[in-house]
């Protein structure tokens, strides 16, 4: 038995059915150690495009950065969700630790009345091109550390947690996965049971 890929050993489906497995929730959750951990045990890419290279392409040195330039905020989520959208769809089989709806939810968050209705349904047409979303809420895990890139105010995170809940039974219903504990173990291994249960006609 291949001990270093679950895509055959522990799914039983054939390693050309794709993966696409996505995290989501507010930062500091464990999406990125959940994200590397399943890139590497399905050998599958991790999407790298993500907050901080883009706004590093567009000249910031935070993505929080872009509030202090009038209009910013949209071209910088606009151009992050059409990047990692193109990015994960020229992919089969992939694992992102943010999902597009958490680029939808921080659009919403600081500058709601940018969001047209062709943007919404974009984002929420991607999500469903996931195989499996799994969302990390603070309950279990927040742990902002000091990390000069984030936003450690907790009222901010749960709020933007908030909208994340809703987005994601308004685009995926009762079809994500939801953690349910902050231990690494049965973390894990609540992915992969849920990666467990698909089933080939899922693989799309």
């Amino acid at each position: 038995m291949n001990t270093d890929s679950l895509h055959d050993d522990v799914l039983g489906v054939s390693a050309r059915e794709p993966i696409r497995l996505a995290f989501t929730g507010s930062s500091a959750t464990g999406k990125t150690r959940l994200a590397e951990h399943f890139a590497k045990r399905l050998n599958l890419a991790i999407n790298p495009i993500g907050s901080r290279s883009v706004a590093k392409e567009m000249g910031v040195d935070s993505p929080y950065d872009v509030d202090q330039v009038e209009g910013m905020r949209y071209k910088f989520q606009r151009r992050l969700f059409e990047e990692k959208r193109e990015w994960e769809t020229q992919r089969d089989s992939f694992v992102t630790d943010r999902a597009v709806i958490d680029n939808l939810a921080y659009l919403i968050l600081h500058n709601v009345h940018s969001v047209d209705a062709d943007l919404y349904k974009a984002h929420l047409d991607h999500m469903r091109r996931y195989t499996l979303v799994v969302f990390t809420p603070m309950t279990f895990v927040y742990e902002p550390g000091n990390d000069q890139a984030r936003v450690n105010d907790p009222t901010y995170q749960k709020i933007y947690e908030v909208l994340i809940s809703g987005l994601l039974e308004e685009s995926l219903r009762n079809t994500f996965l939801m953690l349910t504990s902050s231990d690494w173990e049965v973390r894990t291994a609540q992915v992969e049971a849920a990666l467990a249960e698909l089933r080939p006609a899922q693989w799309r």
